[in-house]
């Protein structure tokens, strides 16, 4: 009994431990509690994270439409235009005053005389909106919009630096580089110097669309003497501008002296356009002439516009719901060419050894530098060297072949463009031109076994839709009937019969072109031939040169070869407006 007892009384107590299962229950409740609210919370959040980068996703195309809608605009597609006629280009795209409709004060350029913002209650200075309807307003909470602004990243627009030097010489000989000619007769003589521009900038930063120009100056001293008659006196002012740009534009005209004491300047064109900057002189347009007193001076002037930019920076702000925006930013580029043209209507790029120029017999047959489409004129025939010149000379002469009175046929080597300066550089641009031709249906023909080649109304055509603004021939090709736009063959390009074609031609084939048969043919724009071996491009250890240009026109009919700047932008329009590049911001 009394072991019994003592263990009775070790037994433990445990009123102290009353309510622990509670606590315990409390505890995982609580944790349980905290682990569903985290998952409530986190799905939650995942359906905002979800809603939020669907809602950035659409900012992002909102973005990616203004960047389409620019390249759009810049090509010429808008249909909403504040001002009846008033035709895009890059200068306008960047001017404020230009770019933005009339009344708006934004300040920057953004393309509403061509774009609708129709959504003023969107971003700082509204928007364009993707849905905005009379019944369907634009709603920042649900709806897309974006907002456009272009710049210049090249800075061409507010100046332009140049210098001038000039040179006189009997058309027909070496060009030099004098600038003055003595003429002497019965004792007498009398001198024409001209006195050249060091070095002057122009600012454009006022917004002014042209600034007066500085073209140096005439003096003439002595008198009593007539310049032959049988003598053709040329001039040449070498407009060298270096700043924002690199590249020469020529003034030229012809010396004659109506009387013993005076001297008659006629200049061959009063308008000059350079990769968008146009030169116009201070003379009459009528007779683009003046005539110069003995023994006086007298200053050449004009005014000049700045160079067209030939790329932009356009940057596109895209709205989404809820606040979501996105920024993208596009480099546009205008062209291949850079907005340079070819210098002359028929231009002959290349040494002299194997140098071939037949003008044709006919008397019908003609070149002009007169321009169709504007006032400009340019030289009908421009060769890369004098050698070549000569040989043009000679065959016109010998033909009786019809150029225009001016500008005469001349060496137009300072002039060219950059794409023309080494078969390196041209190239680089051919290679271009052949990957868009390869990426549009049906431009591109390659010279293979079997393959089919342009046929008659398939070289261009810029009317239709959609466009066939380009042409690419690898090899030899034969042409007839009618074309359009830009027209390039590697190989020896043949022209049979009447073939009409409006815009540039290259040819950059060792065989040149050949004109055959009978008919009215007429090629309006620019036509280059400068061959090259592209296995000289490929082989590094050679310095690549360009071969001898040829051209040989043959058969009867009339013939007609003339400049139409109309004709070569439209041309480079069909096959521009490039995206170079898209960075997200």
């Amino acid at each position: 009994m009394e072991n019994q007892s003592t263990q009775t009384t070790k037994k433990r107590c445990r009123k102290n431990e009353r309510g622990a299962a509670l606590v315990t229950v409390l505890m995982i409740s609580f944790l349980l509690l905290v682990a569903v609210i985290g998952l409530l919370l986190e799905a939650s959040m995942n359906t905002a994270n979800v809603t939020d980068a669907t809602a950035e996703q659409q900012a992002y195309y909102a973005a990616e439409s203004g960047i389409q809608s620019a390249i759009d605009v810049l090509r010429g597609n808008s249909e909403y235009q504040k001002t009846s006629g008033d035709r895009i280009d890059f200068t306008k795209a960047v001017k404020r005053l230009s770019s933005n409709f009339d009344g708006d004060t934004n300040p920057e350029p953004r393309l509403s005389r061509w774009m609708n913002y129709n959504a003023p209650n969107c971003g700082s200075t509204g928007c364009i909106s993707l849905a905005v309807t009379p019944t369907n307003p634009y709603n920042p909470q649900t709806g897309f919009a974006y907002q456009v602004t272009v710049a210049d990243p090249d800075n061409n627009t507010n100046s332009l630096t140049y210098n001038t030097t000039g040179r006189i010489y009997t058309y027909g000989a070496s060009l030099g580089n004098t600038p003055e000619k003595t003429f002497s007769g019965n004792g007498k003589s009398m001198t024409v110097k001209y006195n050249s521009v060091l070095t002057k900038t122009l600012d454009f930063t006022s917004g002014s669309a042209s600034e007066a120009a500085d073209l140096g100056s005439f003096t003439i001293t002595g008198s009593d003497v007539i310049i032959p008659s049988t003598d053709t006196i040329r001039f040449e002012i070498v407009v060298k501008m270096t700043a924002p740009k690199v590249l020469n534009k020529i003034i030229r005209g012809t010396i004659t002296s109506p009387n013993s004491t005076s001297v008659t300047l006629t200049f061959d064109t009063q308008l000059l356009d350079s990769a968008g900057s146009k030169l116009a002189l201070d003379i009459p347009l009528n007779t683009k002439a003046i005539t110069i007193n003995t023994n006086s001076t007298t200053n050449l002037g004009g005014t000049m516009t700045p160079f067209e930019p030939v790329r932009l920076l356009v940057r596109s702000t895209g709205f989404g719901p809820r606040g979501a925006k996105k920024q993208l930013e596009a480099i546009v580029q205008k062209s291949f060419l850079d907005g340079l043209a070819a210098p002359a209507t028929l231009t002959l790029v290349g040494s002299k050894d194997g140098f071939v120029f037949q003008p044709g017999t006919s008397a019908k047959v003609t070149y002009s530098g007169d321009d169709i489409a504007s006032t400009i004129n340019i030289p009908s025939i421009g060769t890369s060297n004098f050698d070549n010149l000569s040989s043009v000379l000679t065959e016109l002469n010998k033909n009786n072949v019809k150029t225009e009175p001016l500008p005469l046929p001349t060496d137009v080597s300072e002039e060219m463009p950059e794409w023309l300066k080494d078969p390196y550089k041209l190239d680089a641009k051919i290679q271009e031109f052949r990957a868009t031709a390869k990426s549009l249906p049906g431009r591109y023909f390659p010279n293979e076994q079997g393959q089919t080649q342009p046929v008659k109304g398939d070289f261009g055509d810029i009317g239709a839709d959609p466009p066939k603004g380009i042409t690419f021939v690898d090899g030899d090709v034969s042409l007839t009937g009618q074309g359009a736009g830009i027209l390039i063959c590697t190989g020896k390009l043949t022209l049979d019969g009447q073939v009409d074609f409006n815009g540039l031609i290259i040819v950059t084939g060792a065989g040149g072109i050949d004109r055959n048969g009978s008919g009215d043919g007429t090629l309006q724009g620019n036509t280059v031939v400068a061959p090259y071996n592209p296995a000289d491009i490929l082989n590094k250890n050679i310095v690549a040169q360009f071969l001898a240009p040829k051209y040989n026109l043959n058969g009867g009919g009339t013939s007609t070869i003339r400049y139409n700047s109309s004709s070569i932008s439209n041309g480079l329009e069909a096959v521009s407006n490039f995206v170079k590049g898209v960075a997200e911001k």
